[in-house]
């Protein structure tokens, strides 16, 4: 079949345009959307490893949220812990007062009866520190057998944390009201004995979670470079390169309008040669 010039130029032209017209609504999409991929059509392959990489980040995210939820618990026993160890080394200090006391003395036994009330008092508050270092409900340093916590650090079920708590209460100490007094040079002996041990004993739990604290946020740091590798890997399937596909656009907006000028040329030749044919041969 025969095409005559004009006619195949107005095709090529109507082509042009079309493809000029979709290549702007793509521009468009994606600087509107900010994404290169907006449907599985435009990368099918791309859409499915950004998929994966999507799956790691909500997994390595809810990693993260378990992490920081242990470690603000452990900062919880830490810090009970130190109010325990001062309060025990206030104790200490009574201990080596009443020792140190003439209970022959009315100052010294004065003296020795005010450490005594005092002594009470700390044992008091020791136990409510231990009591009071709870986290979402767990009691951390009452538990006589101690408490173990396991937290999920990973994305893999083997990726697990063991967080370890031991009590610290008066009794379990050696120091509560029925383990020692300072009522008297003995008895403060014994006591400055009992609390000696009692120090080193929250100083081994200390240095416990301390090693935890560090391993926490060793795992954080790592967690959240996995989230960063992961994050970008994702963007740079999804994200659209917005200086690009605003050339992109600035072009294909170009493309359109010179097909568009090139088919009302063609449109217009082919109108010229039928009123040529026309006045030629129409008689």
């Amino acid at each position: 079949m025969y095409v005559n010039a004009a006619s195949a130029q107005a095709l090529y032209a109507t082509n042009a345009v079309n493809t000029a017209n979709a290549a702007i609504a793509r521009a468009s999409q994606r600087l509107s959307t900010g994404l290169r991929v907006n449907d599985s059509g435009d990368d099918p392959g791309g859409m499915a490893i950004a998929n994966n990489f999507k799956t790691y980040l909500g997994s390595y995210n809810a990693a993260l949220t378990n992490i920081n939820d242990a470690v603000a618990m452990n900062q919880v026993a830490d810090k009970a812990l130190s109010s325990i160890y001062t309060t025990l080394s206030n104790m200490y200090t009574l201990a080596v007062s009443s020792y140190t006391a003439d209970s022959s003395t009315a100052s010294g036994a004065a003296t020795i009866a005010a450490n005594q009330l005092a002594l009470a008092s700390y044992q008091s508050a020791l136990d409510t520190l231990a009591s009071g270092a709870t986290y979402k409900g767990k009691a951390l340093l009452t538990t006589s057998a101690g408490l173990s916590v396991s937290v999920q650090a990973g994305i893999s079920s083997s990726d697990t944390l063991s967080l370890t708590y031991y009590s610290a209460t008066g009794s379990k100490l050696g120091v509560s009201t029925s383990d020692i007094t300072v009522s008297s040079s003995s008895n403060a002996s014994t006591a400055m004995t009992a609390i000696q041990t009692a120090m080193y004993t929250i100083g081994k739990y200390q240095t416990t979670v301390g090693a935890q604290a560090n391993i926490l946020n060793t795992q954080a740091d790592l967690t959240k470079s996995f989230i960063t590798t992961n994050t970008k890997a994702y963007g740079d399937i999804m994200n659209a390169n917005m200086a690009e596909e605003s050339a992109n656009l600035a072009t294909a907006q170009i493309n359109r309008d010179a097909s568009t000028a090139m088919l009302a040329q063609a449109n217009t030749m082919n109108k010229d040669i039928v009123k040529y044919l026309l006045q030629t041969y129409g008689g």
